[in-house]
């Protein structure tokens, strides 16, 4: 087992002081959200953990299949563009939101057609992840308006997008559930786990 550390925001560019820790204490991974590369680019986040130990775990983007078409197809340009840095800082992992943060109070809100544009864009990410050599990440959780907000949820678009590149990085807890009974259901799929200090 590796421990990481999710690096919030532009953390990875404001903490250095935060950094040094991760690094002192035998960090093995962390997490580079988004907002850090529009903040200074890849190289500029390259620049500012190549003097420390420890691998980047997973990239975090903001992907947005759900909305419409025109987030679906700029979702996929995302996802081209974190493919590429997570190959060029030897990062193997990528997550794949659903849906623009609050999209949905729960999945319960959401339409066929919102299933069918989530299950696709994963599908084409993990296909376009799987010629690199990368896993497609689906972060697991309830409240932030993510399609997967329930094991059941989660277990549908799994069997939906149906590729062996594609894991869950479950946190929980999932909406109405006791976490145990989230790990037993989501176990077999589960490569990644989020633990946290904060309710929800």
């Amino acid at each position: 087992m590796k421990t990481g550390f999710c690096l919030h925001g532009t953390w990875v560019i404001e903490r250095p002081e935060l950094l040094k820790v991760l690094d002192e204490i035998g960090c093995d991974g962390v997490e580079i959200w988004q907002q850090a590369f529009e903040a200074v680019g890849l190289q500029g986040v390259a620049k500012k953990i190549e003097s420390y130990s420890f691998e980047v775990a997973a990239l975090n983007p903001y992907m947005d299949f759900t909305t419409s078409e025109e987030s679906f197809s700029e979702s996929l340009k995302l996802a081209e563009t974190f493919l590429a840095y997570a190959s060029a800082l030897d990062c193997k992992r990528v997550r794949t939101f659903t849906s623009k943060m609050g999209s949905f109070k729960t999945s319960d809100e959401a339409e066929p057609v919102h299933w069918e544009r989530a299950i696709k864009g994963i599908q084409t990410v993990a296909d376009m992840a799987a010629e690199k050599d990368i896993i497609c990440v689906m972060e697991v959780h309830y409240g932030d308006g993510q399609l997967y907000d329930t094991s059941e949820a989660t277990l549908r678009i799994l069997e939906g997008v149906d590729r062996k590149n594609v894991i869950v990085n479950l946190q929980p807890p999932l909406r109405g559930e006791d976490p145990l009974d989230s790990a037993r259901r989501l176990g077999p799929y589960v490569q990644h786990l989020h633990a946290h200090n904060w309710r929800g």
